[in-house]
């Protein structure tokens, strides 16, 4: 089950990877560099309200691999969180909404942009975000109880129905950031409706009726991930700090440029996450059971993350100029990007290495330790802005993560020499719903 999984998200990520590869310079080339600067931002808007995730997306799988076989408790467990996946959604939406107006006018630089045109187009990516943040739940739920090929077929199968309506759309009707909007927020509403239809009549098949979802259901989620919560979102925060800095001291020009080659090296973080979320169930049974063979599924697990991502990493940064030029034929991009791809492309590699010890991390309940390591990386990273200011341009951007990066996993294998005793602390019991 494990070995299928991995191939399964290794396929999907390969996949989704390459819709990238492909889509972004046909959307570069159509839309110009001040359409793409528009959807730059809209990118940029969606994945900071993805703040609101705040650990979800880790808490769901964990609760689930805890009652595996239970089926009424996994359809309670995934009642509760898809109502909180659909409060915070709805939240974030509302708020979204009441912040496009101030961030049009006193945050981005953007002087060559319509600003009626920007604030339009950060609205109606906000629904975009509304659906595909309540499909979170669906996705946590194939992720929790071992049915990742499914997620994942259906995570290709929407993205490929997105990327390739947007291309048609915008080569066809509109060449503007309208045009590549309008067909990713369609297909996102049809992704959540499907999936969400799909698992209730999983549930329906094998006659698990619908449990009530109970106020203390709410509460009891929100103490397990309490202490959890507050570090993910600083750590959310720090991951998303280079494009809140660059967005407010760069024009977006520039901005769309670091975007680019952002999204390039980041999308190589895909290369753990098949691997991280193959293993996680394991270590969180085998942290829960007596007899413990925790050090060979952990070896294991950094041998794949170094074949698969340190080593191709450390490999890609050496041909970074070479890359970019003959992805994107963009002198511009190639002549700006070279650097912050390359500094990015390290920190993915040294990140992969440092999630190993973070799934421990979690597995362990040491919430705490999260809380103190992310508010570190945001310390580290405010020192680094107060050195440099910004006068390097969008290079700040690989050095804000470089930086981050190599903080977490510092502190991460201090706790690992350090660490008195790594026992669960089990605040499982609302799982039984």
């Amino acid at each position: 089950m494990v070995f299928q999984n991995i191939v399964s998200n290794y396929m999907a990520a390969a996949w989704i990877a390459a819709l990238s590869l492909v889509a972004i310079p046909i959307y570069l080339r159509l839309l110009g560099p001040a359409q793409w600067s528009i959807v730059a931002v809209c990118i940029t808007f969606q994945g900071i309200l993805g703040l609101l995730d705040a650990g979800l997306s880790q808490l769901m799988p964990r609760g689930l691999a805890r009652i595996a076989g239970d089926n009424a408790k996994e359809a309670h467990n995934y009642h509760v969180f898809s109502r909180i996946y659909i409060t915070l959604a709805i939240g974030g939406f509302v708020l979204g909404q009441l912040s496009v107006h101030p961030i049009v006018v006193h945050w981005l630089k953007a002087p060559n942009v319509n600003p009626a045109e920007l604030k339009l187009a950060l609205r109606l990516v906000l629904f975009q975000f509304l659906f595909q943040f309540a499909n979170s739940a669906n996705i946590g739920y194939w992720n929790g109880v071992q049915l990742q090929k499914r997620g994942n077929l259906r995570l290709c199968l929407f993205g490929t129905a997105k990327a390739a309506a947007a291309v048609v759309v915008v080569s066809v009707f509109a060449r503007n950031a309208f045009g590549y909007l309008m067909p990713f927020v369609g297909v996102t509403l049809i992704e959540w409706w499907v999936n969400r239809g799909s698992i209730l009549q999983h549930f329906e098949r094998l006659g698990v009726s619908r449990a009530r979802v109970s106020r203390s259901d709410l509460l009891d989620v929100a103490k397990e991930g309490g202490s959890l919560t507050v570090g993910i979102l600083v750590g959310v925060f720090v991951a998303q700090i280079d494009r809140l800095i660059l967005t407010a001291t760069q024009s977006l020009t520039e901005y769309g440029a670091y975007l680019i080659v952002a999204n390039v090296g980041l999308a190589f973080m895909q290369l753990q996450h098949p691997l991280l979320r193959a293993f996680f169930p394991q270590i969180v049974r085998d942290e829960a059971s007596d007899v413990k063979r925790r050090p060979n599924i952990i070896l294991r697990l950094l041998v794949g993350i170094t074949i698969l991502c340190v080593i191709p990493c450390l490999l890609l940064t050496m041909f970074a100029p070479d890359i970019l030029r003959l992805w994107l034929r963009n002198a511009y991009v190639v002549q700006v990007g070279v650097m912050p791809l390359r500094l990015i492309l390290l920190s993915v590699a040294i990140n992969s290495i440092y999630n190993v010890i973070y799934l421990q991390i979690i597995a362990a309940g040491r919430s705490n330790v999260v809380i103190i390591i992310n508010g570190c990386m945001l310390l580290s990273v405010g020192v680094l802005v107060s050195i440099t200011g910004v006068s390097m341009g969008i290079v700040l951007g690989g050095l804000i993560w470089i930086t981050m990066c190599v903080t977490q996993l510092a502190l991460g294998c201090l706790w690992l020499v350090f660490a008195p005793s790594r026992k669960r602390m089990d605040n499982s019991n609302w799982q039984a719903g």
